[in-house]
């Protein structure tokens, strides 16, 4: 989570009126295809953004290692493409401490998947 003020922002929290804005874009942009996008979908193209901009030095590889712990998290927080998000409430979210743990894990297992010459093991 980001404090500030009083409030605090969760930038892991699906923000309901994504779905929305894409559909302006779409609307904007007579080329755009008809599709149905999921909230999740196009939140992940924002926390893209989010991270390459928190994080300038991230490389691509780094970018897609986090998309992947990403989706993996909303995964264990029940949170699919097909999930209707106006039916959750803030607490059911991830939260960065959260993504930070679960990247941890991620790390942990690894390295006690590769060997001592740095090949990952089948």
């Amino acid at each position: 989570m980001l404090a500030g003020g009083k409030g605090k922002i969760n930038p892991l929290q699906i923000n309901a009126t994504a779905k929305d804005l894409q559909k302006d874009f779409d609307d904007e942009n007579e080329d755009a295809e008809e599709e149905n996008t999921s909230e999740l979908v196009i939140h992940l193209k924002n926390l893209e953004v989010f991270f390459s901009l928190y994080m300038n030095n991230l490389t691509d590889r780094g970018l897609a290692v986090l998309k992947r712990c990403l989706i993996e998290l909303y995964k264990e927080f029940g949170i699919s493409w097909d999930t209707d998000n106006s039916r959750l409430s803030a607490t059911d979210y991830p939260i960065m401490e959260d993504l930070y743990n679960h990247m941890l894990e991620e790390a942990e297992k690894n390295e006690k998947n590769e060997g001592d010459d740095g090949f990952k093991r089948i």
